[in-house]
């Protein structure tokens, strides 16, 4: 299990390929072997392929991971998994289905009490939440993922301060405030977490919401193109790129 706690610090730290091999190297040791660790390192390495914006391989290692944690009776690591195809079939197909699978698994999870590391699941469902327009419901889940964060699972929190952006940008729930002030939380939040992966992720968030007529926008851009060569994210990257020609 060390190597793949090594695999999810290099994914958050943007060395995905390193992060990747690490994960491999885990499995290697324990496949066939019927054990829940098994669906455990599965699900870290999905987690892993969300972050660079790998969507389909996060699907393929959910399947794989269901079946397992189905076999060794492993209810929590099952509703990982889920949750983590869930979020990767939202963002490569839009399928509001996805967003109902991880509002069952949430509700299942919030039921049984087991909340580690939730505030991935918060940061998921509120980002689909506020892609399919349906601020409400998307602002209570970001509102509960900085919860979490104030008790330590940080995990989420950047994406659910990009949500909450997003949500104040083009709803009008009361009181909130800013887009540009939950980005900029957002970027505090992966500067402490030091995560080059949210950093740009949240430069390119707030060239979005700056416009293409900010002076600050361009350089934001540039940033955040720079760093997703860098690091292997071409679906953010093509995103960054589409903005900067416009």
């Amino acid at each position: 299990m060390a190597l793949s706690s090594k695999a999810m610090s290099l994914g958050d730290l943007g060395q995905f390929e390193e992060s990747h091999k690490c994960s491999k190297d885990a499995y290697s040791l324990v496949q066939g072997q019927g054990h829940e660790i098994e669906s455990s390192i599965l699900n870290n390495h999905g987690t892993v392929s969300l972050w660079q914006g790998r969507w389909q391989d996060a699907m393929d290692l959910s399947k794989r991971s269901i079946v397992i944690a189905e076999q060794v009776s492993a209810p929590y690591l099952f509703a990982c998994a889920v949750c983590i195809g869930a979020y990767g079939r939202w963002m490569l197909e839009k399928d509001e289905k996805a967003i109902d699978s991880l509002r069952q698994m949430i509700g299942w999870v919030e039921e049984k009490g087991m909340f580690l590391y939730s505030s991935f699941f918060y940061g998921w469902i509120s980002d689909a939440l506020a892609g399919a327009g349906k601020y409400d419901e998307a602002c209570q889940y970001a509102r509960l993922g900085l919860k979490r964060a104030d008790l330590q699972d940080r995990v989420g929190e950047t994406m659910c301060f990009r949500t909450l952006a997003t949500i104040s940008a083009f709803s009008d729930i009361p009181e909130l405030q800013s887009p540009e002030f939950y980005l900029r939380e957002a970027m505090k939040s992966a500067a402490e977490r030091h995560s080059p992966h949210e950093r740009a992720v949240t430069q390119l968030h707030l060239a979005k919401c700056l416009g293409s007529d900010n002076d600050e926008t361009a350089g934001l851009l540039s940033e955040a193109i720079s760093a997703f060569k860098e690091m292997g994210m071409p679906w953010h990257l093509s995103e960054a790129e589409k903005l900067s020609v416009r």
